[in-house]
C-alpha cells in the first residue's frame, strides 16, 4: 500500500477521481465510509459479503479508496 507516502493534495485528487461518477447521495455515503463510521463500515462490509464480495469487504474495512467508491455505487440512485 501507499499509506503514508502520498501528500494531502494527491490523496484529495485520487478521492475526486474515484468519486467522479457518484450521485450526491452516493458521494455522501462514500465520505461517511472514509470517515470510518464503525457501524456504517461494518453494515456495508456485511452487505458486500452477502453479495459474495468477500475480498471487497476486507478492503472496505481497510479504507481502500476504490472499494469505498465501489461500495457507495451499490446505493440505488
Amino acid at each position: 500500500m501507499l499509506a503514508g507516502t502520498l501528500d494531502n493534495d494527491t490523496i484529495a485528487a485520487l478521492k475526486e477521481c474515484a468519486f467522479a461518477g457518484l450521485t450526491p447521495t452516493q458521494a455522501r455515503m462514500a465520505k461517511r465510509l472514509f470517515n470510518a463510521e464503525p457501524q456504517l463500515v461494518e453494515a456495508t462490509a456485511s452487505r458486500l459479503e452477502n453479495l459474495g464480495e468477500h475480498p471487497a469487504a476486507i478492503k472496505l474495512r481497510r479504507g481502500d479508496v476504490a472499494t469505498v467508491a465501489f461500495a457507495a455505487r451499490l446505493i440505488p440512485v
